[in-house]
């Protein structure tokens, strides 16, 4: 008897414990946006937009460039800023995405950066996040793969 008071406060802490992760584990707001939307806009390239499209869009737009240099050239884009990924958390760049009326349009050179800052702030609850990609589609592999058959290596001798 004695061995059980000693050990209660124990197993209240364990049942404290308990309880904190089961409602940490079962909360609906974990991702701010549903995973299954975020990857079928990715699947579907619904969240982006080529540098045509850019161009043609009616509507107010923003363009964060993502780098610090290279080959974008942020003054050929109206609208547009810059917001190194390192700082793109800071307080002052998340009220630049909070306060922005307009559809957000990310940019880098390299365009796998674009789409982790693209899932990061959607996750963060931002909308009207586009990727801009490039006009020109990466070659497609069109060939047939055919195996050397002059070289035969089971008919070799050692």
């Amino acid at each position: 008897m004695e061995q059980f008071k000693s050990l209660r406060f124990i197993f209240l802490f364990l049942i404290i414990l308990l309880v904190l992760v089961l409602v940490r584990s079962f909360n609906p707001n974990l991702f701010r946006q549903d995973p299954g939307k975020t990857v079928e806009a990715a699947i579907n390239n619904n969240n982006s937009i080529t540098f045509a499209q850019l161009k043609a869009l009616n509507t107010q737009y923003l363009v964060i460039n993502l780098g610090t240099g290279g080959k974008f050239d942020s003054v050929k884009i109206k609208n547009s800023i810059n917001i190194p990924v390192e700082n793109l958390l800071d307080k002052a760049n998340q009220t630049i995405f909070k306060e922005s009326k307009d559809e957000i349009i990310l940019y880098s050179a390299d365009v796998s950066t674009t789409a982790k800052v693209w899932v990061i702030l959607n996750q963060l609850g931002f909308k009207k996040l586009l990727i801009l990609t490039p006009d020109e589609q990466p070659e497609v592999f069109k060939y047939k793969f055919q195996p050397d058959t002059s070289v035969r290596l089971e008919n070799d001798s050692i």
